[in-house]
């Protein structure tokens, strides 16, 4: 594990820069889902997300623990539920009946569409293949790693905090778990020669690439007054990441499906304690910059429905590739503000209720508040 620096702890609740990020996640998936040329992987835009969540999460049960002596499950479960669930059922009640109507070309079968609403939709590909699914919903594949993830991680917590008050002890334990999940990796394609859908889409593969947010967030938080290098030369950082990002996207195949994940959270690691130290820098005034940091407020619709709309617009409007992906883009924009201020902030604000001893409305969570773009000053101070 890479040495860490020590630095003064943010004075402001909301993280920088990480609304920022989750642009420039839903960016990489969808010009990978537009079908238009890639420098970067759509599966890296991903990663990014999981990592982000990780992080996150952590962050928000480590403060909750600082201040409460205690993680409650029962609010931590409820906040996921009034999060995560009500946007995507907004989307899959529209998608099933897009493909009931055959609006859309569907081979949806009724089991499909019940792993799909049980967050098994990665398994589900898995075993019998993509086109079962509802009509552009295979992306609530991650959205299931999230949620498996989320009902297994609070309780590990728990029970390493107990054993352990280190936070960096805490650390090595998780980084040991990510260890195995690549152990795991590598027995499924050099053991078992496992199909890449296996390795992409599951939970038992893939999970690690949000515990190594976790890992991050334990053990070089900025937020909690350490960083990698005390989070100096965040441009180095920066460059760094990027360049084992380059390494993760030219392995060869096997490679990729094994060591690739891992070296991708390896860059996230640089790549975040850049972005979060250096608000200041071109990169942080560019990822805090309000347009840019509103559409990460709005990258979680964004990503439920870009599919859908991407398909409906190939099939109704011919436009060609570059077309089809603008129009699209402005479409999904749109729709996602509508699902975020009619679905997602009546639901965060009826979920806040069951969360009255957090002060979380500050911080900018996957899976929880809104951004600062949405915050007035007084509140970040």
């Amino acid at each position: 594990m890479p040495s860490a620096g020590s630095v003064a702890p943010l004075k402001s609740r909301h993280i920088p820069s990480l609304d920022g990020l989750r642009t420039v996640s839903i960016v990489i998936v969808f010009i990978g889902h537009a079908g238009l040329p890639q420098v970067l992987r759509d599966q890296t835009g991903v990663t990014i997300f999981f990592f982000l969540s990780g992080y996150l999460i952590t962050t928000l049960l480590m403060r909750e623990q600082d201040k409460t002596g205690k993680i409650s499950l029962t609010g931590f479960y409820l906040r996921r539920v009034f999060r995560i669930l009500p946007a995507m059922y907004t989307v899959l009640a529209v998608a099933i009946a897009i493909s009931a109507f055959q609006i859309l070309e569907s081979t949806m079968t009724p089991l499909g569409a019940i792993a799909s609403m049980f967050q098994l939709t990665n398994y589900w590909i898995i075993i019998d293949g993509r086109g079962q699914l509802p009509t552009g919903m295979n992306a609530l594949w991650s959205l299931n790693v999230e949620e498996h993830y989320y009902l297994l991680f609070p309780v590990l917590l728990i029970a390493i905090s107990a054993l352990l008050k280190s936070r960096r002890r805490q650390a090595l334990v998780l980084a040991a778990l990510c260890g195995l999940f690549l152990v795991w990796r590598i027995v499924l394609v050099y053991g078992l020669h496992a199909p890449i859908d296996r390795i992409y889409l599951a939970t038992d593969t893939r999970g690690d690439s949000i515990l190594w947010g976790a890992v991050f967030a334990l053990a070089w938080n900025p937020v909690r007054g350490r960083a990698i290098a005390g989070g100096r030369w965040p441009w180095a950082q920066f460059i760094l990441g990027v360049a084992l990002l380059g390494v993760a996207r030219i392995l060869p195949s096997n490679l990729s499906m094994t060591f690739g994940y891992t070296i991708e959270a390896m860059a996230l690691v640089f790549i975040f304690t850049a972005v979060i130290s250096g608000p200041d820098t071109l990169m942080g005034r560019v990822l805090n910059w309000k347009p840019i940091a509103f559409l990460g407020v709005l990258s979680y619709s964004m990503y439920l429905c870009h599919r859908l709309i991407l398909m409906l617009v190939a099939k109704y409007l011919t436009l060609g590739i570059w077309g089809t992906a603008a129009v699209s883009l402005v479409l999904t924009i749109g729709v996602s503000y509508l699902i975020y201020r009619l679905v997602e902030q009546p639901m965060l604000r009826l979920g806040r209720r069951y969360q009255p001893h957090l002060d979380d409305r500050t911080i900018s969570l996957v899976g929880d508040p809104v951004g600062q773009s949405q915050r007035p000053p007084a509140t970040t101070s």
